[in-house]
């Protein structure tokens, strides 16, 4: 789907609207913070084996065999795993595995696969401490459209799942729903991928050894549909930790999703999107607590990318802890015709950050609040101020929580 008109539309109908700002009120003593999490939870229930109906029950647009064709049980899994290589196959687990060999538990290598966890889990019980990576599920270079659903996949110390094609033969038309992802070193990585959806994923307490942290890293993706997904606990000793992370990415959608509470040696971000040229959408998000220790912490950031719109999304006690780094809700790098509209940055050192080289002032903010944020609400170090208003007093406040209007703008002259 091309989003390219939500962008122009914005850019026409709010052209002459501005933001927000709300300072703190340093007369006062700090109040509590109370973050309300969403629920980790996926209820998934083991089927009976003997029924064979599946259906489709996420009304999302992969299609899906109504059969079941085969069942996987720990018996069916030798000390490599197990590759599942016929075309059109519906395979249900029939119980939990337990896994402690190397390689890769499952993986899928032909077109029309679903597996059905149902309801069951997948876990890693070998040793967590000498380099093996093991993955839970891999996508072979066969795949064209897979399903993976409905049950748990934990304590891996490679990825949940892992999917990486060469870019002249990209994995297309995967879906991934109902799953839980807990205690692995990665979690959802894919890469040259196309028409993929993520829906209703909880990832918790991912913690590698060394490097980086994720819970859903895409690399080379066009049209990818992430809703309704969690990432919670993303911990890195020594790197970066991100919550969603994107690279060179178009035509994305990501809503209605959480990061929440990552920590970073070096940085942390709950939505990054990083070298993507276009067309991708990030709305109802929320990202809360994510923090570094030696670096800075960014709720939302872009680098080097453009044409992309952020929407209702909001950041919340984005921290850091070193004295020489920064905190953002929202943080845009070398990136240019950028929408940003009725978002909310809370309780950072810097609500909106635009960093766009060159002196441009082409990136668009709309009716965004900055709230009780320690140093700047809004800043363009290298191009025209964002126009917005600084509102300081309780009565002010007060004031503009009952205005009918969305906006409070002033026009320079």
């Amino acid at each position: 789907m091309n989003y390219f008109p939500y962008l122009l539309i914005i850019t026409l109908y709010f052209s002459t609207h501005t933001n927000k700002a709300i300072a703190p009120n340093r007369s006062r003593g700090t109040s509590e913070i109370i973050i309300q999490q969403p629920d980790i939870n996926v209820t998934v229930t083991p089927g009976n084996p003997t029924n064979t109906s599946t259906g489709n029950q996420n009304n999302d647009d992969t299609p899906e065999s109504s059969t079941i064709d085969s069942f996987i049980d720990a018996k069916a899994i030798n000390s490599t795993g197990i590759e599942i290589t016929d075309q059109g196959q519906t395979i249900r687990l029939s119980e939990g595995i337990n896994y402690d060999e190397t390689g890769t538990v499952i993986t899928l290598n032909a077109p029309n696969i679903t597996l059905d966890l149902d309801g069951r889990r997948i876990r890693y019980a070998g040793p967590r401490d000498t380099g093996e990576i093991v993955h839970a599920i891999t996508l072979g270079p066969s795949v064209k459209t897979a399903i993976i659903k409905n049950g748990v996949i934990a304590g891996f110390t490679g990825a949940a799942i892992w999917g990486v094609s060469p870019s002249d033969n990209l994995t297309v038309n995967v879906s991934v729903k109902n799953i839980l992802v807990a205690n692995c070193h990665q979690s959802i990585y894919f890469e040259n991928i196309a028409n993929t959806r993520i829906t209703n994923t909880r990832i918790y307490n991912n913690r590698p050894p060394a490097g980086d942290a994720y819970g859903i890293k895409i690399v080379s993706g066009n049209d990818i549909r992430i809703d309704n997904c969690t990432v919670l606990n993303m911990t890195s000793a020594d790197g970066f930790s991100h919550g969603f992370l994107f690279n060179n990415c178009k035509n994305c959608l990501i809503k209605s999703s959480f990061a929440i509470n990552g920590s970073g040696a070096t940085g942390a971000s709950g939505f990054c999107i990083d070298n993507s040229p276009h067309l991708n959408i990030f709305r109802d998000n929320k990202s809360f607590s994510n923090k570094s220790s030696l670096g800075d912490s960014y709720g939302f950031y872009s680098e080097n990318s453009c044409e992309t719109l952020f929407e209702n999304n909001e950041a919340m006690n984005n921290t850091t802890s070193s004295t020489t780094h920064k905190s953002y809700g929202f943080f845009f790098s070398n990136s240019h015709d950028i929408s940003v509209m009725n978002n909310t940055a809370t309780r950072s050192d810097y609500g909106f950050c635009d960093e766009e080289s060159g002196g441009n002032s082409s990136n668009l903010f709309v009716g965004n609040k900055s709230v009780k944020n320690n140093d700047t609400s809004f800043l363009r170090p290298h191009g025209s101020p964002i126009n917005f208003i600084d509102v300081n007093s309780d009565f002010l406040q007060k004031g503009l929580s009952v205005s009918p209007l969305d906006n409070v703008g002033i026009n320079s002259k």
